[in-house]
């Protein structure tokens, strides 16, 4: 996720490449990914030095579950069973 400027040309360029929405008042765009950490089970690899957006929400929590559904949807099956 990404801090983009509120003006009609970075919100035209981001939104044909990206999710465009608002985050407590600042623009921002999230470019879709896979993430390269992720093992076959859907486990991270690199979980205690995860980068600071993995840590950001609490696990299970609404926005945890947004997060993935949005980055992750084709692993949202694998992962939301590691969170049970």
């Amino acid at each position: 996720m990404i801090g983009i400027a509120d003006d009609p040309v970075s919100l035209e360029f981001y939104a044909t490449r990206a999710s465009v929405f608002n985050v407590h008042s600042i623009t921002v765009a999230e470019v879709p990914c896979a993430c390269p950490q992720l093992n076959a089970s859907g486990r991270c690899d690199i979980y205690p030095n995860r980068p600071k957006a993995c840590r950001t929400f609490k696990p299970g929590s609404t926005m945890c579950l947004a997060a993935i559904q949005r980055r992750r949807p084709d692993q949202v099956a694998q992962i939301l069973a590691l969170l049970k």
